[in-house]
Protein backbone atom coordinates (compact mmCIF):
# COMPACT_ATOMS: atom_id res chain seq x y z
CA UNK A 1 0.00 0.00 0.00
CA UNK A 2 2.85 2.45 0.73
CA UNK A 3 4.53 1.20 -2.16
CA UNK A 4 1.95 2.22 -4.35
CA UNK A 5 1.18 5.97 -2.78
CA UNK A 6 4.65 6.72 -2.69
CA UNK A 7 4.91 6.20 -6.47
CA UNK A 8 2.01 8.51 -6.61
CA UNK A 9 2.78 11.15 -4.65
CA UNK A 10 6.26 10.79 -6.74
CA UNK A 11 4.52 11.07 -10.33
CA UNK A 12 2.56 14.06 -8.89
CA UNK A 13 5.67 15.89 -8.35
CA UNK A 14 4.53 16.32 -4.80
CA UNK A 15 7.04 18.75 -3.07
CA UNK A 16 9.37 16.60 -0.73
CA UNK A 17 8.67 18.83 2.28
CA UNK A 18 4.89 18.24 1.70
CA UNK A 19 5.09 14.56 1.36
CA UNK A 20 4.95 13.12 4.19
CA UNK A 21 2.10 15.33 5.69
CA UNK A 22 0.41 14.69 2.13
CA UNK A 23 1.59 10.74 2.30
CA UNK A 24 -0.03 10.25 6.02
CA UNK A 25 -3.82 11.98 4.54
CA UNK A 26 -3.80 10.22 1.67
CA UNK A 27 -2.49 6.29 3.33
CA UNK A 28 -5.66 7.09 5.97
CA UNK A 29 -7.72 7.65 2.78
CA UNK A 30 -6.98 4.83 0.41
CA UNK A 31 -6.61 2.21 3.01
CA UNK A 32 -10.32 2.51 3.96
CA UNK A 33 -11.82 2.42 0.88
CA UNK A 34 -9.52 1.81 -2.22
CA UNK A 35 -6.57 0.23 -2.01
CA UNK A 36 -7.13 -2.96 -0.43
CA UNK A 37 -6.18 -6.64 -1.44
CA UNK A 38 -8.32 -8.45 -3.72
CA UNK A 39 -9.47 -11.04 -1.15
CA UNK A 40 -10.69 -8.03 0.93
CA UNK A 41 -12.81 -6.48 -1.84
CA UNK A 42 -16.97 -7.25 -1.42
CA UNK A 43 -17.79 -9.03 -4.20
CA UNK A 44 -18.83 -6.96 -7.32
CA UNK A 45 -22.42 -8.71 -7.62
CA UNK A 46 -23.57 -9.05 -3.92
CA UNK A 47 -26.98 -10.12 -3.38
CA UNK A 48 -27.78 -6.68 -2.11
CA UNK A 49 -26.49 -4.26 -4.87
CA UNK A 50 -28.25 -4.74 -7.86
CA UNK A 51 -26.24 -4.89 -10.98
CA UNK A 52 -26.08 -1.40 -12.98
CA UNK A 53 -24.62 0.67 -16.13
CA UNK A 54 -22.00 3.05 -15.27
CA UNK A 55 -20.10 5.36 -16.24
CA UNK A 56 -16.24 6.35 -15.26
CA UNK A 57 -14.30 9.67 -15.36
CA UNK A 58 -10.22 9.77 -15.41
CA UNK A 59 -8.57 12.55 -14.17
CA UNK A 60 -5.45 13.69 -15.91
CA UNK A 61 -3.99 16.09 -13.22
CA UNK A 62 -0.88 17.69 -15.64
CA UNK A 63 -1.26 20.99 -17.68
CA UNK A 64 1.46 22.79 -19.87
CA UNK A 65 0.46 26.01 -17.47
CA UNK A 66 -1.84 27.19 -15.78
CA UNK A 67 -5.05 29.27 -16.34
CA UNK A 68 -5.69 31.98 -14.07
CA UNK A 69 -9.06 31.51 -13.62
CA UNK A 70 -8.43 27.42 -12.44
CA UNK A 71 -8.88 25.73 -8.98
CA UNK A 72 -8.84 22.33 -10.28
CA UNK A 73 -6.50 19.56 -8.95
CA UNK A 74 -3.90 20.07 -11.73
CA UNK A 75 0.50 20.19 -11.40
CA UNK A 76 2.35 22.01 -14.02
CA UNK A 77 5.82 19.70 -15.33
CA UNK A 78 7.78 19.07 -17.40
CA UNK A 79 9.21 15.23 -16.19
CA UNK A 80 5.62 13.53 -15.84
CA UNK A 81 6.42 9.82 -15.02
CA UNK A 82 3.53 8.64 -17.26
CA UNK A 83 4.12 5.06 -16.18
CA UNK A 84 3.59 5.71 -12.66
CA UNK A 85 0.67 7.67 -12.88
CA UNK A 86 -1.36 5.07 -15.13
CA UNK A 87 -0.07 2.27 -13.04
CA UNK A 88 -1.81 4.24 -9.99
CA UNK A 89 -4.90 5.01 -12.19
CA UNK A 90 -5.00 1.42 -13.32
CA UNK A 91 -4.90 0.34 -9.53
CA UNK A 92 -7.92 2.56 -8.69
CA UNK A 93 -9.80 1.96 -11.51
CA UNK A 94 -9.55 -1.78 -10.85
CA UNK A 95 -9.95 -1.21 -7.03
CA UNK A 96 -13.31 0.76 -7.84
CA UNK A 97 -14.62 -1.60 -10.58
CA UNK A 98 -14.51 -4.65 -8.06
CA UNK A 99 -16.01 -2.86 -5.35
CA UNK A 100 -19.18 -1.62 -7.46
CA UNK A 101 -22.50 -3.29 -9.21
CA UNK A 102 -21.67 -2.00 -12.49
CA UNK A 103 -22.13 -5.00 -14.65
CA UNK A 104 -21.44 -2.11 -18.35
CA UNK A 105 -19.95 0.75 -18.65
CA UNK A 106 -21.30 3.22 -21.17
CA UNK A 107 -19.41 5.65 -20.88
CA UNK A 108 -15.70 6.97 -20.21
CA UNK A 109 -14.39 10.49 -19.46
CA UNK A 110 -10.78 11.96 -19.86
CA UNK A 111 -10.98 15.07 -18.02
CA UNK A 112 -8.19 17.14 -16.10
CA UNK A 113 -5.85 19.26 -15.79
CA UNK A 114 -5.03 18.09 -19.77
CA UNK A 115 -5.68 14.53 -20.46
CA UNK A 116 -4.53 15.38 -24.25
CA UNK A 117 -0.87 15.81 -22.45
CA UNK A 118 -1.27 11.94 -22.04
CA UNK A 119 0.38 9.59 -24.26
CA UNK A 120 -2.17 7.41 -26.69
CA UNK A 121 -0.54 4.64 -25.30
CA UNK A 122 -1.34 5.27 -21.62
CA UNK A 123 -5.17 6.35 -22.62
CA UNK A 124 -5.22 2.45 -24.47
CA UNK A 125 -3.94 1.31 -21.38
CA UNK A 126 -6.78 2.26 -19.27
CA UNK A 127 -9.42 1.66 -21.73
CA UNK A 128 -7.94 -1.71 -22.22
CA UNK A 129 -8.51 -2.43 -17.87
CA UNK A 130 -11.87 -1.03 -18.08
CA UNK A 131 -12.67 -3.62 -21.04
CA UNK A 132 -11.58 -6.60 -19.13
CA UNK A 133 -12.85 -6.06 -15.51
CA UNK A 134 -16.54 -4.69 -17.12
CA UNK A 135 -18.15 -5.21 -19.95
CA UNK A 136 -18.50 -1.97 -21.88
CA UNK A 137 -21.49 -0.80 -24.16
CA UNK A 138 -21.23 -1.54 -28.24
CA UNK A 139 -22.13 2.04 -28.23
CA UNK A 140 -19.56 2.95 -25.69
CA UNK A 141 -18.81 6.93 -25.67
CA UNK A 142 -14.69 7.71 -25.03
CA UNK A 143 -14.41 11.37 -24.14
CA UNK A 144 -11.42 13.54 -24.22
CA UNK A 145 -10.49 16.79 -23.06
CA UNK A 146 -8.43 18.81 -25.31
CA UNK A 147 -6.73 21.88 -25.30
CA UNK A 148 -6.75 23.12 -28.37
CA UNK A 149 -2.88 23.93 -28.95
CA UNK A 150 -1.03 23.64 -32.51
CA UNK A 151 0.36 20.40 -33.67
CA UNK A 152 -2.38 18.42 -32.59
CA UNK A 153 -3.36 16.52 -36.07
CA UNK A 154 -0.97 13.61 -35.41
CA UNK A 155 -1.66 13.24 -32.15
CA UNK A 156 -5.91 13.22 -32.71
CA UNK A 157 -5.00 10.69 -35.38
CA UNK A 158 -3.18 8.24 -32.36
CA UNK A 159 -6.03 8.83 -29.73
CA UNK A 160 -8.42 7.59 -32.29
CA UNK A 161 -6.76 4.47 -32.85
CA UNK A 162 -6.16 4.03 -28.95
CA UNK A 163 -9.91 4.33 -28.74
CA UNK A 164 -11.13 7.80 -28.16
CA UNK A 165 -14.82 8.63 -30.06
CA UNK A 166 -15.78 11.74 -29.08
CA UNK A 167 -13.44 15.32 -27.99
CA UNK A 168 -14.48 18.14 -25.92
CA UNK A 169 -12.12 21.30 -27.07
CA UNK A 170 -11.76 24.25 -24.21
CA UNK A 171 -11.52 26.80 -26.67
CA UNK A 172 -12.66 29.41 -23.66
CA UNK A 173 -13.30 32.38 -26.08
CA UNK A 174 -12.61 33.20 -29.20
CA UNK A 175 -10.95 36.59 -28.33
CA UNK A 176 -6.99 36.94 -28.13
CA UNK A 177 -7.11 39.38 -25.52
CA UNK A 178 -9.08 36.95 -23.18
CA UNK A 179 -6.89 34.18 -23.67
CA UNK A 180 -3.67 35.69 -22.85
CA UNK A 181 -5.72 36.85 -19.13
CA UNK A 182 -6.67 33.42 -18.72
CA UNK A 183 -3.34 32.61 -19.15
CA UNK A 184 -4.39 30.08 -21.79
CA UNK A 185 -1.57 28.34 -23.83
CA UNK A 186 -3.36 28.59 -27.27
CA UNK A 187 -4.27 31.67 -29.59
CA UNK A 188 -7.56 31.91 -31.43
CA UNK A 189 -5.93 30.94 -34.67
CA UNK A 190 -4.76 27.60 -32.76
CA UNK A 191 -8.40 26.51 -31.81
CA UNK A 192 -10.11 26.81 -35.08
CA UNK A 193 -7.01 24.90 -36.99
CA UNK A 194 -7.64 22.13 -34.23
CA UNK A 195 -11.13 22.02 -34.66
CA UNK A 196 -10.58 21.57 -38.14
CA UNK A 197 -8.12 18.88 -37.63
CA UNK A 198 -10.44 17.29 -35.30
CA UNK A 199 -13.06 17.28 -37.79
CA UNK A 200 -11.42 14.98 -39.77
CA UNK A 201 -11.64 12.02 -37.42
CA UNK A 202 -14.56 13.12 -34.88
CA UNK A 203 -17.06 14.50 -37.15
CA UNK A 204 -20.13 15.06 -35.06
CA UNK A 205 -18.49 13.91 -32.34
CA UNK A 206 -17.05 17.33 -31.07
CA UNK A 207 -17.94 19.50 -28.21
CA UNK A 208 -16.72 23.04 -27.54
CA UNK A 209 -16.21 24.58 -24.38
CA UNK A 210 -17.05 28.64 -23.90
CA UNK A 211 -16.53 30.60 -20.92
CA UNK A 212 -18.73 34.02 -20.64
CA UNK A 213 -18.99 36.86 -18.02
CA UNK A 214 -15.59 37.34 -18.69
CA UNK A 215 -13.66 41.00 -17.00
CA UNK A 216 -14.84 43.57 -19.27
CA UNK A 217 -17.30 41.60 -21.68
CA UNK A 218 -20.84 43.41 -22.49
CA UNK A 219 -23.81 41.51 -23.49
CA UNK A 220 -23.57 42.31 -26.58
CA UNK A 221 -20.21 41.20 -27.33
CA UNK A 222 -20.96 37.93 -25.69
CA UNK A 223 -23.69 38.02 -28.27
CA UNK A 224 -21.67 38.81 -31.03
CA UNK A 225 -19.09 36.31 -29.75
CA UNK A 226 -21.41 33.34 -29.35
CA UNK A 227 -23.11 33.78 -32.84
CA UNK A 228 -19.24 32.88 -34.49
CA UNK A 229 -18.92 29.65 -32.22
CA UNK A 230 -22.77 28.37 -33.59
CA UNK A 231 -21.28 28.84 -36.91
CA UNK A 232 -18.41 26.53 -36.55
CA UNK A 233 -19.49 24.52 -33.79
CA UNK A 234 -19.62 20.58 -34.39
CA UNK A 235 -21.98 19.23 -32.74
CA UNK A 236 -22.15 20.78 -28.88
CA UNK A 237 -21.51 23.45 -27.54
CA UNK A 238 -21.24 23.88 -23.18
CA UNK A 239 -21.56 27.60 -22.42
CA UNK A 240 -20.17 27.89 -18.46
CA UNK A 241 -20.41 31.30 -17.03
CA UNK A 242 -16.89 32.54 -15.03
CA UNK A 243 -16.72 31.44 -11.43
CA UNK A 244 -14.40 33.85 -9.54
CA UNK A 245 -12.30 30.86 -7.19
CA UNK A 246 -10.48 32.33 -4.21
CA UNK A 247 -6.80 32.00 -4.62
CA UNK A 248 -6.43 31.77 -8.36
CA UNK A 249 -4.58 34.68 -9.68
CA UNK A 250 -7.32 35.69 -11.31
CA UNK A 251 -8.90 36.29 -7.94
CA UNK A 252 -6.02 38.25 -6.74
CA UNK A 253 -6.42 40.82 -9.97
CA UNK A 254 -10.07 41.31 -8.50
CA UNK A 255 -9.42 41.76 -5.37
CA UNK A 256 -6.31 44.49 -5.96
CA UNK A 257 -8.28 46.10 -8.53
CA UNK A 258 -6.99 45.63 -11.45
CA UNK A 259 -9.84 43.80 -13.40
CA UNK A 260 -13.37 44.23 -12.84
CA UNK A 261 -15.39 41.27 -13.64
CA UNK A 262 -19.38 41.76 -14.59
CA UNK A 263 -21.24 40.83 -17.62
CA UNK A 264 -23.69 43.42 -18.67
CA UNK A 265 -26.92 42.75 -19.76
CA UNK A 266 -29.39 45.25 -21.15
CA UNK A 267 -32.86 45.46 -19.47
CA UNK A 268 -34.73 44.11 -22.73
CA UNK A 269 -32.67 41.24 -24.31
Amino acid sequence: NRFIINRFLSAMNIWPSCRARTQKAVFKFVYNCSFRKSAELPPRFSSDKAAEKGIIYVHWPYCSQLCTYCNFNKYVSRDVKHNDLVSCLIQEVTTLLRMSSIDEVTSVYFGGGTPSLAEPLAIETILATISKLVPTSPNIEVSLEVNPTSGQLHKLKHFKHAGINRLSIGMQSLRNKDLKLFNRDHSTQDALRTLEDASSFFKGRISIDMIFGRPGQSFLEWKQELSEVIQICDQHLSLYQLTVELGTPLAKMIQKGELVCNLIIPNQV
